[in-house]
């Protein structure tokens, strides 16, 4: 994935693209340390060396998370059965709407059909609600 791949997606999220070297001119430091709320950053292509990460965090003000902790795929983090007849689907990163709410993408076995899923506003979270309640569990 390089910028171009990228752009789409950092318009749609209203995120600027930073193209950088093997460092950061003085100039991406000045708008990087502008930016007082940034809570992710995405890096693509592959290429960028660690100095260059390491400064991008620097001017960030903080540090990038160990890589090996990052979601990179739209993987269930948990299931959860708020009442007998809503389950919240929770995915580690933010999924796109049209399909967390596409109804194909889930099953629930044996334990009837999903009348509608709403995908909350964590954009993470996808509500199933069934139609009819789920069976309680018996001791």
């Amino acid at each position: 994935v390089d910028a171009l791949a990228a752009g789409p997606v950092a318009g749609k999220e209203g995120a600027p693209i930073i193209l950088a070297g093997s460092k950061l001119s003085l100039s991406q430091e000045t708008f990087l340390k502008s930016q007082s709320k940034v809570e992710e950053v995405t890096l693509v292509g592959g290429g960028i060396g660690d100095n260059t990460t390491e400064s991008i965090a620097s001017a960030l003000g903080g540090k990038f998370r160990d890589p090996s902790q990052v979601v990179e795929k739209a993987e269930v983090s948990s299931v959860k059965a708020t009442n007998l007849k809503e389950v919240d689907v929770t995915f580690g990163i933010k999924v796109d709407k049209d399909s967390a709410e596409d109804v194909s993408n889930y099953s629930i076995n044996n334990s009837g059909e999903i009348e509608s899923i709403e995908l909350l506003e964590d954009e993470k979270t996808a509500r199933l609600t069934m139609k009819k309640p789920l069976a309680n569990q018996e001791k």
